[in-house]
This record gives C-alpha cells, structure tokens and sequence, in this order.
C-alpha cells in the first residue's frame, strides 16, 4: 500500500506535527535533553511505520509492530514526565496522549491484517 494512504502514517504525522509544536514551549535547558528524546522516538515511529508497511514476511511484521506500540508507550511515558516537570498542561497532556492511544488502536487493527487467514 501507498504509504501516503495509510491511515496510521496520516495520524502519526499529525501527532508528529502537534508533538513539535508542544516541545517548542519547553524551556530552554530542556531542547537538548527531554525534547530530543521525544523528537528522536517520535521520529522513529514514523520510521517504523514505513518499514512495517514495506515488510513482507507476517512475522517480522508482527515483530515490528510490537516495536513500534513500545514506542507509543515510551511517547507518552516522556510527555508524562513533561507533565510532571511542568512543562505541558494537563489539558495539552491528555490531548496529546489520547491522539498517541488513537494510533495505538489503529495499529492493533493494522496487526490483524498481518494474520494469516483461517478457514
């Protein structure tokens, strides 16, 4: 499939966006630390996505789609922590959190088709 058809490429590049532009009100002696592993993991869902979609072999699909729901959990575990810190509003926590959980469950109904099919 086209990668720019992709449901969960489309939402994850939304997050992408909103993630961006929450770590732009981070203070400044967090850009290099905190926001830079939020960027780095989000980027690499993206990155991952890309693969699975790629990927031929059901297995190895599954592998990496077990990869790639950890790397939503660790998205929200880091903004989790910006909550915390006060860096982020628990408004703009639990909006960003709930578009990262939507993903979530557009990757498991993604995994299903990895299945093979029982008749």
């Amino acid at each position: 499939m086209d990668d720019e058809k992709l449901v969960i490429y489309e939402k994850w590049g939304d997050c992408a966006k909103d993630a961006y532009n929450l770590l732009r009100k981070f203070p400044s002696e967090e850009r290099f630390v905190l926001c830079a592993q939020i960027r780095e993991v989000v980027m690499d869902v993206g990155n991952l996505i890309l693969d699975i979609n790629e990927e031929r072999m059901s297995e190895q699909k599954l592998r990496m789609a077990a990869r790639l729901d950890s790397r939503i959990r660790r998205i929200r575990a880091l903004f989790k922590v910006a909550l915390k810190f006060g860096y982020i509003s628990q408004k703009n926590y639990l909006v960003i959190c709930e578009k990262w959980i939507e993903i979530g469950r557009i990757l498991g109904g993604w995994k299903k088709s990895f299945q093979p099919r029982r008749y």
